[in-house]
């Protein structure tokens, strides 16, 4: 995947852009709708060939974090610190993994790296990262983006501030660096308020927008608090203004965070009933804010944590909506009107229940740049879905023992490439400083010159891993699995930089009718989608 910074862990995921379509209030179920099943598994196969070297045993932490939570007053959540805990060694674990100190200091997850954070209404965001290749740094940077009203997603930059962390502290203050533009709009607006004869109080603290509502001037101290929760964690922000807020990842908020990331298709929606895909349909509405008219609606939704209703359905807005949003909308009501799973016709709804997980199920999710490889001209038809032989591929990953190793000089064998089979080595640069992750990427049983590839090293901070990759932005890939893979109908593939883009570019796979079906020939992928059990939905590739 195309790395913009490489001293940063991940980057920062934006949302695509435009406009909407009218909200439906005609769900009256209030069941769960249908999740994901995961399976997190530590797979040593996928790591370098070359055994690690023993590591230390981290002791276990105790938790650092204790949270009173009202679930029926959710401003009033609290989160207090335990005194009692035992301190962690920050180098590695028994399987060799990294143990992040941002993520020990507030007894968080690798989500808070991994995810954005989104205030309800969806016109603020939150990005995590650590600046630093070292896993004992303890600073945490911050990121505020805003919607912008021309791009139609979260590109604006309002301002980023840095937080030493600490064992047993989840509320920080800091001051933030705000950019020049976002503090321009009060300047203007405070303007446009003295021509249309609005007043504020006189302090020049608040002003008003055009469209009337009271815009509070963001004060020099901002408070930023890590509050846990039953279902996860919530970010808390005050002092800064009109971005003060509770902020929650989208998998807290919604069934599937995918609709907010890319154009979905039919076979993404097929596992789902009519019952659950109007559900999902309003889940979209809700995260933007809106006041639904059915009380069974405002119920369901009342009871989630992240919900604020404050705009009525008849006053909402389609400008909101990005363009992403507005299409797998249309499709989800399109969905809605096809009960059970319909394909060419026939209802395969029985024939797909009763399908077995797929035999490589263990080796998905547990990477973001998941792929696989297939020939459609093999394919069979299996009825709902195709099954055709080919590989499962996940990242080349190095332990934290095995980096050591080459910091130390030795060379270590990574396994066969993707082109002709040869075996390949990795060393590090003779000129590459301490930390500073540059190896050489040769065949074994040659030497690097300066006609060999470059490699560099990842931390990825799900993990806890190194991803390996070369030429500035080509992960490394191994296969974990070869045999037979499952391809639902109605599956799609995509090519491009961007998720959004390849997702909006997609074209639906199928055993190719003649020799000129060139796009479902060989196909290349390092991210996908599945139902839950391994049937595949979308593949991407991803990358310059």
């Amino acid at each position: 995947m195309k790395r913009i910074l490489m001293m940063s862990l991940f980057m920062i995921s934006c949302l695509a852009a435009s406009a909407c379509q009218q909200t439906g209030s005609d769900v009256t179920s209030d069941e769960n709708t249908k999740e994901s099943i995961t399976e997190n598994i530590a797979e040593n196969g996928i790591f370098a060939q070359t055994p690690a070297s023993e590591t230390e045993e981290k002791d276990a932490s105790q938790p650092m974090t204790e949270v009173q939570s009202n679930t029926e007053e959710k401003d009033k959540i609290e989160a207090d610190a335990v005194s009692s805990m035992t301190e962690a060694d920050n180098s590695t674990d028994s399987a060799g993994q990294v143990s992040i100190r941002v993520l020990e200091n507030l007894d968080l997850d690798s989500s808070l790296l991994t995810e954005d954070f989104y205030r309800s209404g969806m016109d603020s965001s939150l990005h995590f990262y650590i600046n630093s290749l070292d896993p004992d740094y303890n600073v945490l940077s911050c990121s505020v983006s805003g919607w912008d009203s021309e791009n139609q997603g979260f590109y604006t930059h309002i301002a980023s501030a840095d937080i030493v962390t600490q064992q047993q502290i989840v509320s920080y203050t800091v001051q933030p660096e705000i950019s020049e533009e976002y503090l321009a709009q009060f300047k203007d607006e405070k303007n446009a308020d003295k021509k249309s004869g609005k007043t504020g109080d006189g302090s020049g603290e608040n002003t008003r927008s055009g469209s009337g509502d009271t815009i509070d001037m963001p004060q020099k101290d901002w408070q930023i608090s890590f509050i846990q929760t039953q279902d996860g964690y919530l970010i808390r922000v005050s002092g800064a203004g009109v971005l003060d807020g509770d902020y929650f990842a989208l998998d807290q908020m919604v069934s599937e965070p995918a609709l907010f990331e890319r154009y979905m298709n039919p076979a993404d929606f097929y596992p789902y009933t009519a019952e659950e895909l109007r559900l999902m349909r309003n889940e979209i509405f809700a995260v933007h804010g809106v006041k639904f008219q059915s009380e069974d609606l405002n119920a369901h939704f009342s009871g989630k944590l992240w919900y604020r209703g404050t705009i009525p359905a008849d006053e909402f807005s389609e400008e909101r909506l990005s363009e992403t949003e507005r299409a797998n909308l249309a499709l989800i009501q399109e969905m809605e009107s096809t009960e059970g799973l319909m394909i060419d016709g026939t209802d395969y709804r029985e024939a797909y229940e009763a399908l077995p997980d797929a035999p490589y199920l263990a080796f998905l999710d547990q990477y973001e740049e998941t792929g696989i490889y297939v020939d459609m001209r093999n394919a069979m038809d299996m009825g709902c879905y195709y099954a055709v032989s080919g590989e499962v591929r996940v990242p080349v990953t190095l332990t934290k023992a095995q980096i050591n190793a080459l910091e130390a000089g030795e060379e270590l064998e990574i396994g066969p490439n993707g082109w002709d089979g040869e075996i390949m080595m990795i060393r590090k640069m003779e000129e590459a400083g301490p930390e500073n992750l540059r190896f050489w990427y040769y065949q074994k049983g040659t030497e690097p010159d300066e006609n060999s590839m470059d490699a560099n090293a990842s931390l990825d901070v799900e993990n806890g891993l190194y991803t390996l990759w070369i030429m500035s932005d080509d992960t490394v890939m191994k296969t974990v699995y070869e045999g037979d893979i499952f391809i639902l109908k109605g599956a799609t593939r995509g090519d491009n930089v961007a998720l959004s883009r390849a997702s909006k570019e997609q074209r639906q796979l199928h055993i190719p009718e003649s020799d000129e079906d060139i796009w479902n020939m060989e196909v290349w992928s390092n991210r996908l989608y599945h139902d839950g059990r391994g049937y595949i939905t979308a593949v991407y590739y991803l990358g310059d």
